[in-house]
């Protein structure tokens, strides 16, 4: 049983602080990358902390692009400020005067990049890149996914049936759906489908997490079919 202690470490952050980003609107993407800063600079009584954008996408489950946008988004309505660039990674602080947060500029900039997404034509050297990021996210997919009696099997399969019917924006929740499915108690309790399996039938329906009900997984797959193909 998880049992957390202040003494064991603790990040001091002002009320008036954390009121102030509950209240700005920001996504969340945006909100992990500040806690993740807040973490990393308060929680070992810093102002600022050099932070490499591989370390950014090691916690924070979402694409490699979602944490550069959301990056350039909090630094453009000065949430954040990039201090300097070092070789190890960006230098980044907290900017606690919230009086100076521009969040007006963060839905100007938001509809710009939907525009220019919409009319932007994609070249030979952009869709390899979107085929390294579909790859990067599997292996992230295969690593949290719970093995079957000590294995993961079926890995290829897994993958070819990703690249085939996961979509851009299927990535985030293919995560959470992978995190919740490795919590449940018929995991816990030693007992996982081979991935390939879990993908073909079972991830949409693992988004939310595992219902503290004594409602089976018949039951939600039922409900699930119901709510999304009987019109």
């Amino acid at each position: 049983m998880a049992n957390p202690q202040k003494e064991n470490g603790y990040t001091a952050i002002a009320n008036e602080i954390l009121e102030k980003i509950i209240a700005s609107g920001l996504n969340g993407t945006e909100i992990f990358i500040i806690l993740y800063i807040l973490r990393k600079t308060y929680g070992y009584q810093k102002k600022e902390d050099i932070i490499s954008l591989s370390q950014f996408m090691k916690v924070i489950p979402v694409t490699k692009p979602s944490i550069c946008k959301a990056l350039k988004i909090l630094q453009l309505v000065k949430i954040i400020k990039l201090v300097k660039k070092t070789k190890l990674g960006n230098s980044y602080l907290f900017n606690k005067n919230y009086n100076e947060w521009q969040l007006v500029k963060k839905t100007k900039l938001v509809k710009k990049q939907v525009i220019k997404l919409v009319k932007k034509t994609y070249h030979t050297k952009e869709k390899e890149y979107t085929k390294e990021i579909y790859t990067t996210f599997f292996e992230k997919f295969w690593d949290l996914y719970p093995k079957r009696n000590g294995k993961k099997l079926l890995k290829q399969d897994a993958y070819q049936w990703f690249k085939k019917n996961i979509t851009d924006k299927d990535l985030d929740n293919l995560l959470i759906s992978t995190k919740n499915y490795a919590n449940s108690k018929s995991v816990k309790s030693g007992y996982a489908k081979d991935a390939i399996h879990w993908l073909r039938k079972e991830w949409q329906y693992w988004i939310e997490p595992e219902q503290q009900t004594l409602q089976s997984q018949d039951e939600l797959k039922k409900e699930y079919y119901e709510k999304n193909f009987n019109h």
